[in-house]
């Protein structure tokens, strides 16, 4: 599974700015294998959250994951 976590287009950037746009789509792909029907939409934040964490400690991220609708 290929995905982006953004369009955005990096043009020489510095290590720190490649890794964490790495991360980033790491950590998109975790959370998209995570949705699973039947399953609460936490399970795919704490996976992708964790990955995060995992893979640089301190990386800030932002914590609000948006909404889920339905049952």
């Amino acid at each position: 599974m290929c995905s982006m976590a953004s369009r955005t287009l990096l043009v020489n950037p510095k290590e720190e700015q490649r890794q964490a746009y790495m991360i980033a789509n790491d950590a998109l792909d975790a959370l998209v294998k995570s949705l699973k029907v039947g399953s609460p939409i936490s399970d795919a934040y704490v996976a992708a959250k964790n990955l995060i964490d995992s893979r640089k400690e301190g990386l800030q991220y932002h914590s609000n994951f948006g909404f889920g609708i339905g049952s």
